[in-house]
């Protein structure tokens, strides 16, 4: 993932209806993208996991699946988009 991928997902975890993302927010989706980007997804499932936590941003379950079916359980990886379609109704990326 780019400079320009990563500043347009945390711009859409701005843009969400509760305001701007916390430092820890930031923080943990960073920490989530480090991870992911060298090759750790179950680290990266972790540190998405725990900013979900922190802002249940829907955004973060989107990161969740991607970590989840990189880590090779794609049970896991549906059952969270599911959620995701389910808490972000009216989605952007809702067909993907």
């Amino acid at each position: 993932m780019n400079l320009i991928q990563i500043a347009a997902v945390l711009m859409t975890l701005a843009a969400s209806a509760r305001g701007a993302p916390s430092p820890d927010e930031q923080r943990l989706f960073a920490d989530g993208l480090k991870a992911f980007d060298a090759g750790d997804a179950r680290g990266a499932e972790r540190a998405w996991k725990e900013g979900y936590a922190v802002a249940h941003d829907p955004e973060f379950l989107v990161r969740i699946g991607e970590a989840e079916e990189k880590a090779g359980a794609p049970a896991e990886a549906v059952d969270t988009y599911r959620r995701y379609l389910r808490e972000a109704p009216d989605a952007s990326d809702r067909a993907d």
